[in-house]
């Protein structure tokens, strides 16, 4: 069997096992031996430095048809190398290898290039894990990214094979971040607003902050909010623990209705008491617009006022 390579760009994408985990896991391997067999991604090296017999000195060499070839002087070097490559069962395969405990590997052909080797690792996490929506939502990050730029290669490679039409055409798509969004957040079955809460989090939060939701400590809205301060005090509210970050996020949240109020309040100009009479104004941007009206108004009036504007849209008021 080829030897077994861990890529470190789809490690990243598994979070590591707490020390109580790891040592659940590394006593199940040694009582019943590693049952489930490993992942591996059968790829195929195709560009390297190698020996050139005909040069005689180390040179680049690509694959070929069936064998690496100089791309000095064209010369056959030696046949194609396939290498294993690590999707599923990193903590498995380093604890079997420490104690010399048998393991099987089944390999995934489906799986053609880095990013969709990635997207493999993530959706796989996603499927056999019992995670909290905000761990859903971080694995949805990372998940969006590979989209993007899965979508944006696809677009290059259309617009080189269609040239300037295709070009144009595409001015009229949505650009592949959107899709990308929406693409990432249905497979990790989270709300593409949490899924915003996730990229705050990943954007500004500290390492210990990112972690605290990978590990079920906090929840990506409590974070995103913790992510707006300094990374001093986001660690030192980490350190807290889970308490302390919601009591954060709680206070960080008034502060922001508190302050949206006070912006959304101004006097009625002309009037004889403009001190004492002001009027709301609301932003043409609906999420900005239903802020503004939580931070000024009770919750029963809200209410009473979602069901008055759905019969006017619904044409019952006139």
């Amino acid at each position: 069997m080829p030897e077994i390579r861990i890529h470190s760009e789809i490690s990243k994408c598994i979070r590591p096992l707490t020390t109580e985990e790891r040592k659940a896991l590394e006593e199940s391997l040694r009582l019943d031996g590693c049952r489930e067999p490993l992942a591996v991604w059968p790829h195929v090296i195709d560009r390297e430095v190698g020996w050139c017999k005909q040069c005689r000195k180390d040179v680049v060499v690509t694959l070929g048809d069936d064998v690496w070839v100089c791309e000095h002087c064209g010369y056959g070097v030696y046949p194609r190398q396939t290498e294993l490559v690590l999707l599923d069962g990193h903590n498995r395969l380093e604890i079997c290898r420490k104690r010399n405990i048998h393991f099987e590997v089944v390999e995934i052909d489906s799986v053609e290039d880095l990013d969709e080797a990635r997207a493999w690792v993530i959706r796989n996490q996603l499927a056999r894990r019992n995670l909290t929506e905000s761990q859903r939502a971080m694995y949805a990050v990372q998940l969006e990214e590979i989209f993007a730029a899965q979508a944006k290669k696809r677009m290059a490679e259309g617009g080189r094979a269609g040239g300037k039409s295709a070009a144009k055409g595409s001015a009229h798509l949505p650009t592949p971040s959107v899709h990308a969004a929406k693409e990432a957040a249905a497979a990790a079955q989270v709300s593409p607003r949490t899924v915003q809460a996730a990229k705050k989090v990943k954007a500004s939060g500290t390492p210990k902050l990112q972690e605290a939701v990978r590990s079920g400590q906090a929840s990506v809205s409590a974070a995103a909010e913790v992510a707006r301060l300094p990374a001093r005090q986001q660690d030192k509210i980490v350190a807290g623990g889970p308490k302390a970050i919601a009591k954060a996020a709680g206070q960080r949240r008034r502060q922001r209705r508190e302050g949206i109020a006070r912006d959304a309040l101004k006097p009625i100009r002309g009037h004889s008491k403009s001190i004492r009479k002001k009027a709301l104004e609301l932003p043409h941007d609906p999420v900005a617009a239903a802020r503004t009206l939580v931070s000024v108004f009770d919750t029963e009036f809200l209410r009473g006022l979602v069901r008055e504007l759905s019969r006017y849209l619904k044409g019952d008021r006139e």
